[in-house]
Order: structure tokens, then sequence, then C-alpha cells
């Protein structure tokens, strides 16, 4: 046996020895009163028996009439036979109660009535109509037990009277001698004897039930097992109430546990639904996207089908920044839709927290697209204001299909989503505002660089184009210069029109440009549908923005923007398009003036060709990238050979007449190539790519232009041309081109092989 074993059996004996000794003190007491005080008991218990059989006897003697037969109303006297009573006892007397009592029966040994009518209200116990004597519990103990009882029938009293029969009375005798020591001793080992029974007895019951009971608590049914006493019922039953109530104590909470770490468990993917949500709109690339990325996780968590999220200004106007599932015509639409224009209103002031509300409640509904919603089977829309530092910044919609099911979980998410998005939103509103800004700046200092430093006019309406296309994001834009002789706009730079717009050409007055031009003043016509000075060109079109240039208080063009379903032109881009319009029109007007006099410096007067000292530069600077790009360069030296002929006859101003046309006549025969008056009767050519075959068809072809000359003016001396060409595909033969050419022109006026 272990050392455990052996205390526990220890610890039980012990306890065997510990309940004799508690049981043993109390019954040796209990059994010494009891001797002691068991005659009295005796005599009062049995003295208390006779005083209820007689009380129940009297009840019964005057409630079944036995009395009848001795009332003086009967007419029978007092001899009639003896009444019929309890065997215990022997009935005494009968009294009537006529001032003084008057004996209807009574019984040869009666004794003397020592009983008044006072004494009934004092000595006397009432129940229900029968009155009995105090003294009667204690009357048994007399030597001669006399007991009495009344009732009272009719309005008179009646008076029974009896005795307990002498041979009852011997039942009450009872020795009174108290036990002596011997007596004692006996009665203790006898008590001995009985409390180390009684002791054994109830702790192997108790041991026992206490095992019932240890079994019911480990079974959890919490049944109190039948005991066979109860007090050990009651033991158990204390037991199990206080297992059961520390069993409910550990269910309860084991339960609050369990919902503390329920909660805790969705406050953590709560928690992690708002992370994840900052994190995909922090991380998005602009306004839209994030607003967009922003609504996916919400709708995910909470079963919406689809929503969006709207931005309000100042006047509570509502324009849409990002939706998610949103039908594709409806997100098309939204993106045209112009809150300032069709009165998308945000919700009343003063609204807090999450609304439930119907599509068709939604405020500017009716005028609304969101309205058709309801065709895709969607009723309901739960709406949050976006409230940054108590401003409203905008607004959430989630819509579903019939009134949206949420708990206060899925309310309280939302509206954590809420603000954590505003927050996002208005920094990301924020950071793009700055980025405008920045880009705007930036567009500026673009301008600022080639307006100052660009002469080349084709290259400097480019770039403005460029910027204006990178900042605004249009893909349509172009500039249109004014011709005050003709009254017309002349398109002389555009971006991302076709050829069909290249040479297009807008009388002064006529559509959106040209009311521009005539009365200086910008439009932004957002829907050109409802524009009536809008003039019909494209069936793409849908909005156009037109600024004038105004240049030292002169109109002299127009900037002009165009727009299709993809992009839509604001407010923004006009301040944009207003601001750059006055810098980009003195910079047209300076590199205007600048190609003008380069003009002059590069160009004949007198043909507008190009004149020798800028042919014989370009061919040093260029030629050898035209070899490398065509692979071999053709030049073709022409001469007036009787342009002499020509001055002497008709005059210088007739021979100027003649070189101008000749000049007219190169410019269409070689339209791609480089022409330049190198003197006064000769002209030069530079063909890339034209090889000596295709030279000798060219000259064919200007002697066909000769007679069509003549032919149309026989008064005139003919046309004599000489010429000679030369084509080369090697770079150290470039600077001898011009050279050759000519050379081989004045063989053939020597030879006379004048055309």
């Amino acid at each position: 046996m272990s050392v455990n074993s052996e205390n526990i059996e220890l610890e039980k004996r012990w306890g065997y020895l510990r309940t004799f000794f508690l049981f043993l003190i109390p019954l040796l007491l209990l059994c010494g009163t009891i001797l002691y005080f068991a005659p009295l008991f005796f005599e009062n218990a049995i003295a208390r028996s006779y005083a209820d059989i007689f009380a129940a006897e009297a009840r019964i003697f005057f409630a079944e009439g036995r009395l009848s037969p001795f009332l003086r109303e009967s007419g029978k006297t007092n001899e009639t036979k003896k009444p019929r009573f309890a065997e215990e006892f022997d009935l005494l007397g009968i009294y009537e109660w006529d001032g003084h009592w008057i004996n209807l029966y009574s019984n040869n040994n009666a004794p003397e009535l020592v009983i008044d009518y006072n004494m009934l209200s004092r000595e006397f116990v009432r129940k229900n109509n029968t009155y009995f004597w105090k003294g009667n519990n204690k009357a048994a103990l007399d030597d001669k037990p006399v007991f009495y009882a009344a009732e009272s029938r009719g309005g008179t009293l009646y008076l029974l009277t009896a005795r307990l029969k002498p041979d009852y009375i011997g039942v009450l005798e009872y020795p009174s001698d108290k036990p002596g020591l011997y007596g004692w001793g006996i009665l203790g080992l006898v008590s001995l004897i009985i409390a180390f029974l009684a002791t054994l007895v109830a702790n192997t019951f108790y041991q026992s039930y206490v095992l019932k009971v240890k079994r019911a608590i480990a079974s959890a049914e919490y049944i109190v097992p039948p005991a066979p006493c109860a007090s050990l019922h009651d033991i158990g039953e204390i037991a199990i109430e206080t297992a059961e109530a520390a069993h409910q104590i550990r269910h309860s909470k084991r339960k609050a546990i369990l919902q503390t770490q329920s909660k805790l468990a969705n406050e953590r993917q709560d928690f992690a639904i708002v992370r994840e949500i900052a994190k995909s709109a922090v991380s998005a690339p602009n306004l839209k996207q994030a607003a967009s990325e922003a609504l996916v996780p919400i709708i995910r968590r909470t079963g919406f089908r689809c929503g969006a999220i709207f931005s309000a200004d100042d006047g509570g106007n509502l324009r849409l920044v990002g939706e998610t599932n949103l039908p594709a015509d409806l997100a098309d639409v939204l993106s045209e839709f112009d809150p300032e224009v069709d009165n998308l209103k945000a919700p009343a002031n003063g609204i807090r927290g999450l609304q439930k509300i119907k599509i068709s409640e939604i405020p500017s509904a009716e005028s609304n697209p969101i309205i058709s919603l309801q065709e895709e089977g969607l009723t309901h829309a739960v709406v949050i204001p976006l409230e940054v530092k108590g401003k409203l910044w905008g607004v959430l919609h989630l819509y579903s299909p019939g009134p949206p099911r949420l708990d206060e979980r899925d309310e309280a998410l939302i509206l954590t989503a809420s603000d954590e998005i505003a927050l996002i939103l208005e920094n990301k509103s924020l950071v793009s505002h700055l980025d405008e800004l920045i880009k705007e700046e930036l567009a500026y200092y673009e301008f600022s660089k080639f307006l100052i430093s660009s002469n080349d006019f084709d290259m400097l309406l480019e770039n403005v184009l460029w910027l204006i296309h990178e900042t605004i994001g249009t893909p349509y834009c172009s500039v249109l210069l004014g011709d005050d002789d003709e009254e017309m706009l002349y398109v002389k730079a555009m971006w991302g029109y076709g050829r069909e717009h290249q040479n297009m050409k807008i009388p002064y007055g006529k559509g959106i440009t040209g009311w521009v031009m005539e009365n200086g003043q910008a439009i932004l016509a957002k829907n050109v549908e409802t524009e009536p000075r809008y003039m019909k060109g494209f069936d793409w079109v849908t909005s156009e923005l037109a600024v004038p240039l105004i240049a030292d208080g002169k109109i002299i063009g127009v900037l002009d923007c165009e727009s299709n379903d993809e992009h839509r032109l604001l407010e923004k881009d006009l301040r944009f398009l207003s601001s750059i319009s006055a810098p980009v029109a003195l910079a047209i007007k300076r590199s205007l003036a600048f190609t003008e006099i380069s003009r002059q410096l590069v160009l004949d007067p007198l043909t507008n060709l190009y004149n020798r000292r800028y042919f014989d530069r370009f061919i040093e600077d260029n030629g050898e990238e035209i070899l490398l790009r065509h692979g071999k360069v053709s030049v073709a030296f022409i001469s007036i050979s009787n342009l002499s002929d020509i001055n002497d006859a008709y005059g210088y101003v007739a021979g100027d007449l003649i070189v101008k046309q000749v000049g007219k006549m190169l410019s269409e025969l070689f339209p791609e190539g480089k022409i330049s008056r190198y003197g006064g009767d000769e002209f030069l050519v530079l063909l890339p790519g034209i090889g000596e075959e295709a030279m000798e068809r060219m000259v064919e072809e200007l002697l066909r232009l000769r007679k069509i000359w003549e032919r149309d003016h026989p008064d005139s001396l003919p046309l004599v041309f000489s010429q000679g060409y030369a084509t080369t595909n090697r770079y150290d033969e470039l600077q001898g081109l011009i050279h050759t050419a000519d050379s081989q022109a004045a063989h053939k006026r020597r030879t006379n092989g004048e055309m």
C-alpha cells in the first residue's frame, strides 16, 4: 500500500472514530434525558389522549341528537335510561342553564357541580359550537378525573360531565423511582453499543450515499439519488445543487470566454477586412481605382450585389468616384453623369450613420440613372455618408435585391470601414489634386521652356498639343489660326485626328470654334447635342472645349479640344486651357514672325524657292544622312538658256515673270524634291532615292510642260532649257555632285543640246 493510500485509510478510520464520538456524546445525553423525562412525557401524552377522546365523543353526543331525550320540552323525565357514551367514560350528568343549572340527567356518582355560567368565557375553549374545559388536558392526572363540555343549542346552554373509568386510570401508573448506579451503568453500556452500531451503520450509509452523489455529479446528471433518510437526502441535494451551481458557473464562464473569443475573432476578422480595405485603397494608383478597390471587401463580406462611391462638393452635388459590380451600361452613364446639370444631391444635412432606403427614395432618383438598377432586380440601398472632420466628403451606396439583412456586426463594420474609406479617399483626393497641381506646374514649366526657346513654328504647335494631351488627357486637340482676308480658320496642327482633319477650314462665326474666333470668348460644351452653336463634324464627338488665342489684343486663332465617350471635358480643363492660351498666342505670333524672317533668309524673294546659300548648306549638313536613308541621291541642273533674249525683247519684268513661272513649273514637277534658284536663270533640284532612268523621265516631263506653256503663250518667245543631272551613292561624291550636273548642262549648251 502506498503512502497516499495509507494516509487515506488512516483518514478514513479517524473519520469513523470521530463520527463515533460525535454520535456517542449526544446520544448518551439524549438517552439520559429521555429516561429522566419519559414518565412526564408519558403521563402528559396519556392525559391528552383521554381529553381528545372525550372531546370527540362530546361533539358526537351533541351532534347526533343523543341529548334530545333529556330535554325538558320532550316531556320525558330524567329517569330515562342511561345515555350512550364512550366506553372509557361514565356519564355523570346533563345540565341546562336557566339562570341556574337544571339537572336533566344525573348519575348516582355525580359530584357537586362547581362550574357556573361565568366560567365558560374564562376557562372554556370554543371549538365550533362546542365549549371544552381547559382543565380537561390535566383531568386524567387527578385521583377522580372529571371532564366538562358545553354546547349552545337553540339559544340554550347545555353542560355535559363525565368521569374516566377506574379501569383506564390504572394505565397512567408509572414507576416513580429513578434508576441507580447499576442501572446507569447498564444504560451507558447499552447506549455505547447502540451509538457504535449506529455510527457504523450511519457511516456506511453515508459513504455509500456519498459515492452515489459523486457518481451523479461525475455523470453530470445532477439527479439526487434516493436516500435512506431525509437528512442524507438533504445532504445529497445540497451537494448536487452546489455541484450543479458550480457547473453552471463554469459553463457560464466557459460560455462567456467562448463568446469573448468569438467576439475577439470577429473583431480580428473585421479588423483584417478594414486593413485590407485600407491596404488596397492606399496602394491604388488613383482616386477612382482606390474607391473601387475599397468597395470589394465590403461587398464580399456583407453580400451586397454592387456599390458605388460619390464625392460631394460644397453645394451637395455628387460626382461618381468609383464603383464595383455595377452594370456596365450604368457605370458608363454614371461616368458621364454631371451632377451639376442633372442635380444628383447628397443626403439631407444632419443625417448620420447608416440608412436603409429604397432606391426610388434616393434624393433626385427620378432624374438619376441609378433608378435603372430596379430593372436589374435591385430595389434597396444602404447609404452611408462619408465624413472627414465633421464635413461631408461624399456618400457610399450599397445596392441589394430586397431589404438588406444586416446585423449589428455588419453595420459596425460598414460604419468603421466608411470612416476609413473617407479618410483614405480624402488623402487620395488631396494627393491627386497635388499631382494635378504639380502636373500643371510642370506643364507650365515645359510650356515656358519651349515657348521661350522654340523658333520652329511646326515644332512649337506640335509641342503645345502634346502638352495639352498629357495634361488634361483629351484624345483630340488642334490649333486653328485665322486668315482675316478670307475670314477663315485653318487647321495648322492637330493631335489624334486622321487625315480628313488636316486641311479643314472653318468660316468665322460657324460652329463652336468659329463663334469663339469671332467673339473672343471660351466655350465648354459638355454635351454637344444640347449646344446650339455646335457644327457637327464627326459622329464620335460628345463634348468640345474651345479657347481663343489672343496676342496683343488681337484674336489670332483658337485652341480646340474634342472628346468621345471615354473622356469628358470638365471645368478644370477649361481653366487650364484659359491659363495657357495667352502665352501660347504670343509664342505663336513670335514664331510666325521668326518664321517669316527665316523664310526670307533662306528663300529666293522672286520664286519663293530656296536660295543658293541655303541649298549648299543643306547638302553639306544633310547629304550623308539622306544618302544613308535612301541609298542614292540625284541632282538636276536646269537653266533658261534664252533668258537674256527675253529680257532684251520684253524687259526684265517679263524676264522675272518667266523665272517665276519656271520655278512654279519645277515645284509641280518635283513635289518631293528640294528646289533652289541657284542663279539668275539656273535652278537645282535635289531628289533623294532617284536614279538616272527616273531623271530621264523627269526631263521628258519638263519638255512636255514647256510645250504646254508655249501653246498657252503663242506670242512670246519660246523657252529654251539646258539641263544636266548627276547621280551618286557614295559619300565622297556628294560635294562634286552639283559641279557634275552643271558640267553636263554646259556641255549640252555647247553642243546645241538645249531643250
